[in-house]
């Protein structure tokens, strides 16, 4: 079943003038069509300017589309009455933990949302416990996040939205910021979160190696969809992702050059340990 579906998605940037007159028309989504499954892990790539980030935002009403629909669990985000709940069901995380961080203690900050939400105080602190477990934080509850790392603090960013129990979260670049450990931290989290927890993950990244482990790929350019299907399938595609200024996995890379120099390996290669698997017999046999 479907958790969010896009129906011929389109969304302007509209500048005007002083006189609210339009001097310029931007279109950053272009007929965008996509469903994705409940409890699913999906990835959306694209270089900069491509379209995904503001994806991301008309996926829990941020943004409203200048055309076609988007529907959350069959939920119109255009209609204003069901935004507290499209809302509830889908949660944002964004590029800067700073930005989401709020309150002087852990806890504090993930029982923020919920409290808002109007959930009654002993379940709030039934839902923190739950979170800061689920992410790994529950020695932090008591430090102020001022005092955590870059990944700590985007893991109580995650650990504020799964508070709110939505059924999906929409991640936005969420290691843009991070140095190779906070970013294998935050990746680590939410994978455990979408296998253990069954929440559906949207995650829009432009780290490659981030999203070998994702069910499904999307790739976005110029505001329209052109590639989608699984890690394996889409990173068989080498060339085209370099025609669209896209890097690819370092083992994928590797073997692409070597197979560029002759040497017979499969085109499905994602890791490193795949890569030795393949080149292993071709060294016995020399």
């Amino acid at each position: 079943m479907a958790i969010i579906e896009t129906k011929e998605l389109e969304f302007d940037y509209v500048t005007r003038d002083e006189e609210a007159k339009v001097t310029e028309v931007d279109r950053a989504i272009d007929g965008v069509s996509l469903q994705i499954e409940a409890g699913s892990f999906v990835a959306i790539l694209g270089h900069n300017g491509s379209g995904k980030s503001t994806l991301a935002k008309t996926l829990n009403g941020i943004l409203l589309p200048s055309g076609g629909t988007v529907l959350i669990s069959g939920m119109n985000t255009a209609d204003d009455a069901k935004l507290l709940d499209i809302r509830r069901e889908v949660g944002m995380v964004f590029q800067n933990p700073d930005n989401q961080i709020i309150a002087n203690l852990v806890e504090d900050d993930v029982g923020f949302g919920p409290e808002n939400l109007g959930v009654p105080t002993e379940e709030i602190w039934q839902r923190v416990d739950a979170a800061l477990k689920a992410v790994g934080m529950t020695a932090f509850r008591l430090k102020s996040p001022n005092h955590l790392s870059g990944g700590q603090k985007q893991r109580v960013a995650i650990a504020g939205v799964m508070a709110m129990h939505p059924k999906c979260i929409v991640l936005d670049e969420p290691t843009a910021m991070l140095d190779p450990n906070g970013r294998k931290e935050v990746i680590r989290t939410v994978t455990e979160l979408n296998r253990s927890e069954g929440v559906t993950v949207v995650l829009i990244t432009h780290y490659m190696e981030e999203v070998i482990g994702a069910d499904r790929l999307v790739v976005m350019d110029d505001g329209k969809v052109i590639m989608d299907g699984t890690p394996r399938e889409v990173f068989a595609r080498v060339e085209e992702l370099k025609r669209l200024r896209l890097d690819v996995p370092q083992a994928t890379e590797l073997a692409y050059e070597l197979k560029q120099r002759g040497v017979s390996l499969p085109d499905s290669v994602l890791t490193m340990e795949e890569l030795a698997e393949a080149i292993l017999p071709l060294w016995k046999e020399n």
